[in-house]
Order: structure tokens, then sequence, then C-alpha cells
């Protein structure tokens, strides 16, 4: 029999442990499945980052500390204060010729959206309104919001508190896992191979969201110097910054942002008395050649080179989204692959007959190989983290 498969009374019993820890862990994580998917997002995204500030002090912990501090803390802020923002003038985003064009496109109850943004503008008004429907609903309310708000914290806890230990640890972590099942052994490979390709993925999503989100700000404000007052772009900076963030789809990038408001602008345009039409024109030339074209001809190949397919990656974040909601565009490239290496490493393999090896058995030019390649330990931090450097140089 073998040695893996329980052959006693003692290892099934330690069997049923294990799977009885296995389940329950599956079971956390999905509870937190979404924390635990921007958390690794952000853990690739910076760890380059961090490898540089190890490189120039002492401890792993500071240097973490320092990354986080100076890197992570900052970004969520901006974007919490982006999407506060953007919640508090839904009313201007949504502008009426704005909902006839997403509405086909997006399933949102734009009415309470609106509503939401009124009482967040008017916090007067909504204690008034409380007050009118008694002492129980206002508690009710309060709750209920209390919780949301430390629903919020636990969570951002939770991430943050992932990442700086992914940060401070993960040499330790990866050089265990890497005694414990040798170090060209075929997991050893696999997850080398994944740990790289994901650190060359988030790091170029999270330079080339910089990247655009900056350009898009700076596109849609000098728009509106020139433009009448009746074609302005609502907003610039909060649609600047959902730009950035739109550009981490490939191919599709800023389009799901500038696209529309271009339109909603060809709209106002078309039923002003005079001839406005140049205005949205300039914009949607300006638009499509400095936040997609010049960006995904030049700019995206040399950050990200070219190691996973482009059409897997937009499988990975359009899929992801649509079957897992809005932390899909996270989780989508953890699944997509990992399961694209699992074909390389091992289905190949079985699928032949042969038995499983290190090797590469599929696709040997796409995706990476650092174990292969002679890296040692591409999931130690060290060759996947040279590998997105090179990537971001």
């Amino acid at each position: 029999m073998s040695a893996v498969l329980p052959s006693g009374r003692a290892d099934r019993a330690w069997w049923a442990l294990i799977l009885a820890v296995a389940g329950l862990s599956l079971f956390v994580a999905y509870s937190f499945v979404g924390t635990l998917a921007f958390g690794l997002f952000l853990y690739y995204a910076v760890r380059p980052i961090n490898r540089r500030v190890e490189s120039r002090v002492d401890s792993p912990g500071t240097a973490a500390g320092l990354t986080m501090a100076v890197v992570v803390v900052p970004l969520l802020a901006m974007i919490g204060y982006v999407g506060f923002i953007a919640a508090s003038n839904l009313d201007v985003l949504l502008d009426p010729g704005i909902r006839d064009l997403i509405e086909p496109y997006v399933d949102v109850q734009l009415g309470q959206l609106t509503d939401v943004s009124e009482q967040l503008r008017n916090p007067r008004e909504l204690l008034a309104r409380l007050r009118e429907n008694g002492f129980a609903q206002v508690i009710g309310a309060a709750v209920g919001v209390v919780g949301m708000i430390a629903n919020g914290i636990v969570h951002l806890f939770l991430m943050l508190t992932l990442v700086y230990y992914l940060l401070a640890d993960d040499h330790r972590i990866a050089a265990w896992f890497r005694d414990a099942v040798g170090g060209r052994s075929t997991a050893h490979a696999y997850l080398a191979a994944v740990d790289t390709d994901l650190a060359s993925v988030y790091f170029s999503n999270i330079v080339f969201i910089s990247l655009i989100g900056v350009l898009s700000v700076i596109t849609y404000t000098g728009y509106n110097l020139f433009a009448p007052a009746a074609l302005h772009v609502p907003l610039p900076v909060v649609l600047g910054v959902l730009t950035g963030i739109a550009s981490i789809v490939p191919i599709v990038v800023g389009k799901l942002v500038y696209v529309p408001v271009v339109a909603y602008l060809y709209a106002t345009a078309l039923a002003a008395p005079d001839d406005l039409l140049v205005y949205p024109t300039a914009l949607l030339a300006v638009a499509f050649l400095f936040l997609d074209f010049i960006p995904l001809t030049f700019v995206l190949p040399y950050i990200a080179g070219r190691n996973v397919h482009r059409g897997l990656m937009v499988f990975a974040y359009i899929g992801g989204t649509l079957l897992f909601g809005w932390y899909g565009i996270f989780l989508g490239p953890i699944l997509v692959i990992g399961a694209f290496h699992l074909v390389r490493y091992v289905i190949a393999d079985l699928l032949r007959g042969e038995g499983i090896s290190p090797e590469v058995s599929a696709a040997p030019g796409d995706g990476s190989d650092p174990v292969g390649a002679g890296v040692d330990g591409g999931s130690d931090g060290e060759g996947s983290a040279d590998g997105a450097d090179a990537a971001g140089e």
C-alpha cells in the first residue's frame, strides 16, 4: 500500500484531523476571500519596492513597515478618498445623459445610489428624517451604520496585517516550503513559476494604473480649461482615477470610462444650438492616443514583459469580475495563472502517462520557469522579485 495513504488506525486519525483542519481553513479563506485576494494583489504589487527598501535597511520587518507606511497606506487612503468623493457626488456623475448610457451595461440601483449621495451631502436632513421616523429606527439605523463601519475596519486590518507579514516573512515561509518539499521538486517549481508571474503581472498593473490615472487627470483637467462649461467633464480627478483603475483590464483599459464620458459629451454637444462637436472629438482623439494606444503599444509591454498570454489575462480580469464580483479582478489572475502552470508542470505529464517532474512539459515558451532556468527558488521572493524589478526598470 502507498506510504501516503492511511494504513493504520493512528494514520487514519491523523488524516481525519488534517482533512478537518484543511476544511476549516478553506471555510475561513472563503469567508474572507475578497480581503485575501486584495491583500495578495497589494503584496505582489509592492513587493519589488519592498525589496529595494530591504537592500538599504537591516531588518525585513523595518523594510515592510516602511513600505506599508510610504506606499500601501497612502494608496488605500487615496482610493478611499476618491470613493468617498464619488459617492458624495453621484448626482453629478450620474447625470441623466450618463445614466441612459450606462444602464444597459451596469445593473445599478441608480435611484438608491443618488439618495445615498444626497444623504451624505445633507447630514442634517438625514438626522431630521431619522427623528421623524422614531427613536427605535434611529437606534437601528445607527447600529447598522456602526456595524458596517466596524466590519470594514476589521477587513482592512486583516488585509494590512496579511500584506505586512507577507512582506516581512516571505523569505522564511518560502525557505520552509523549499526545505519541506525539496528545491528541485515539482511542487516547488510550480509555485515558483506562479509566484514569479503573479509578481510580474501585479507589479506591472500597479505601475500602469498609476501612469494612466495621472495622465487621465491631466487630460480631463486640461480639456475642461478649453471646453465650454456645458461640455465640461464632471469631477475630472475622480474620473481620472477611475480611468486608471479601469486600465487594469488588458486591451480594454480606459475605454470603460472615457468612451461613456465622450459619448455623453457628444450627446450634450448635439443638443446645444452651437456647433460644439469639435470638443468631444478632440477629447476622444487625445484619450485614445495618450490613454489607450501609446500606453498599450509601448508602455505596457515594456513594464509587464510577455510571460503570460495577454488573452488569458483578459479572461482572468473580465471573467473573474463577472463570476466573483468586485474581488474577482484580483482573484481571477491568481486562478488563471495557477491553472495555466498546473497544465505546464503536471497535467501535460499525466495526459502523456509520464511521471510528474519539475521540468516544463507544455508551452515552454510561455510563462516563467525560474527553477528550470537556474534561479534558486522563485517562490522564496528572491528570483521572483528580481524578475518583477526587471519588469519595472
